[in-house]
């Protein structure tokens, strides 16, 4: 069996229990503000930190240059980040006990005899109660009196391990503005990659995919299909035309006896059916007559999945129905994602408009997939309508026998979209 964190982001999960518990964005705000005023012992105080520091006795025995000098850095301490800076210990996000780290290092003027006087900031041993504390001291050497530590602490010297005064901008206020440079987050996105590097390291991947089909799982699959076929706004038109006509007044209403109406009341000994709202019932009629390209009818396939992610994802409720001069077989949504788009002669989708209408139950909504060239039924469905149509450009006559003839555009009463071009709805 896995451990809990085979299954997730271990490194994510850690930092975001140190947000929730370690440094609370309450914590933040406190610190920052208090900090902002100039009362730095306050804004340690709101971030756990306890202050060590005893400046007069520093300056007794270092003189006035060094006290001063040091005097200057806690004003800008940010204890907030620092707390969020200092090492920590998985899998809970503790400190790491038993530590004396750097923060800055002072040399002491014209006096060769003495060692530098280091700020360093220590976490309690683990059999301290504390141990979630942080304190603020110096440390000048074992017979310096620049230690100003009240009590003993196991490891006094600073750890040669993390050294945050080489790395001031983890706790020091005025260096913050070098978190964005180290972070990268002025660099080119992708690491310098442009654009079109970024779409040509996509498009590679998702070959890779597509090209061993067995080798990666549906996610991945799915991604690829994507990744040939980004998003376009035609497609939010569609889903937005499809979410439109089946959220209308009447679309999957029907009357049911499962919750009596309220109605019933007020005629004693006879119970009335409610109106209620179901998932709509959504047939696809795709058009695969010879004047749709195959890479067409991919797309179609899929916009049907865009399709049921507009009215729910309920798979079962949808239907697909090929059709070219004459109606095929009609295809549950539920049954599987290969799906035979048979056809290939001419068109005439009103056979399919006809057979959707006569399953049983019959749709709520009907979305046509085409290029347009279709005689279109004479008589409005008694479904909302949603057309999506597949550009061609006019420029000459595609009927043989009657040079003259121009196809009808779609009716009035259907919600018309245009598939891979420029948004045009209405």
């Amino acid at each position: 069996m896995l451990t809990p964190t085979a299954n997730r982001d271990s490194r994510l999960s850690f930092w975001l229990r140190v947000r929730e518990f370690a440094v609370p964005p309450s914590m933040i705000e406190t610190a920052t503000a208090r900090r902002r005023i100039g009362d730095w012992a306050g804004a340690c105080a709101a971030a756990g930190i306890d202050v060590d520091l005893h400046l007069r006795s520093l300056a007794r025995t270092h003189g006035q240059g060094l006290a001063a000098q040091v005097r200057a850095d806690p004003r800008h301490l940010a204890p907030d980040l620092l707390r969020w800076n200092m090492p920590r210990i998985a899998p809970d996000g503790l400190l790491r006990p038993g530590l004396t780290i750097a923060l800055a290092r002072y040399d002491p003027a014209g006096r060769q005899d003495e060692g530098p006087v280091h700020l360093v900031a220590r976490t309690p041993p683990a059999r301290a109660d504390g141990g979630q504390r942080i304190s603020l001291a110096l440390w000048g050497g074992s017979h310096s009196g620049a230690d100003t530590c009240r009590r003993p602490h196991p490891h006094p010297r600073p750890t040669r391990r993390f050294r945050l005064d080489l790395h001031r901008h983890l706790w020091d206020a005025r260096r913050t503005e070098e978190l964005r440079i180290r972070s990268g987050a002025d660099r080119p996105a992708a690491d310098g990659l442009g654009e079109q590097e970024r779409d040509a390291v996509r498009f590679r991947v998702a070959q890779g995919i597509t090209g061993r089909p067995g080798s990666a799982s549906k996610g991945w699959q799915r991604w690829a299909d994507e990744a040939f076929h980004p998003p376009q706004p035609w497609r939010e038109l569609l889903r937005a035309a499809v979410r439109s006509a089946a959220s209308g007044q009447g679309a999957g209403e029907d009357y049911t006896y499962g919750r009596p109406s309220r109605r019933s009341a007020g005629v004693p000994g006879t119970v009335l059916p409610s109106l209620r709202r179901r998932p709509p019932r959504v047939s696809v009629v795709i058009d695969t007559s010879g004047s749709v390209s195959d890479v067409e009818l991919g797309s179609a396939l899929l916009e049907v999945a865009a399709i049921s992610r507009a009215v729910g994802g309920r798979r079962d409720l949808i239907t697909v129905l090929p059709c070219d001069a004459a109606a095929r077989l009609v295809h549950p949504l539920c049954r599987g994602e290969g799906i035979p788009l048979m056809g290939g002669g001419g068109t005439g989708l009103r056979t399919g408009f006809a057979k959707a209408l006569r399953a049983n139950p019959r749709p709520d909504v009907i979305v046509v997939l085409t290029d347009g060239r279709t005689p279109w039924p004479g008589t409005r469905p008694p479904c909302r309508t949603v057309v999506g149509l597949f550009p061609r450009r006019a420029a000459r006559s595609w009927d043989e026998d009657d040079p003259d003839y121009v196809p009808d555009p779609p009716p009035d009463w259907a919600r018309v979209v245009v598939i891979g071009s420029a948004p045009a709805t209405r």
